[in-house]
């Protein structure tokens, strides 16, 4: 399975006032993700964990750091192991955090 993000804005520290050297376009924090069924955690990611960021991050993602990941841009992608045949209801649980200091608030949607 892949999933895509697509952010519609980004901003850098610098742009923010935080640092000027630091030109890195960020946008949100990934800490973690979760496929699951009421039962069973069928795929999941720690963005902190750098051997699983690099198999499941296609691209989109800055090296892990304490916590996580900050995107990179405006387009991300993960892959995730596929199960042969997906339960009928999943759930889908992202922790992520906006790149407070250029978005005090964000939203989005998944599909």
């Amino acid at each position: 399975m892949i999933i895509e993000f697509s952010l519609e804005r980004y901003a850098s520290p610098a742009d923010a006032g935080l640092d000027p050297l630091d030109k890195r376009p960020l946008a949100l924090f990934f800490c973690g993700l979760q496929i699951q069924t009421e039962a069973h955690v069928l795929a999941a990611v720690d963005f902190s964990d750098a051997e699983a960021l690099s198999r499941h991050a296609l691209f989109g993602f800055w090296n892990p750091e304490a916590g996580g990941s900050w995107s990179n841009g405006k387009k991300l992608a993960l892959v995730l192991e596929s199960h042969a045949k997906w339960p009928g209801k999943i759930d889908l649980l992202l922790e992520a955090h906006c790149f407070g200091a250029a978005f005090p608030k964000c939203s989005f949607t998944v599909r």
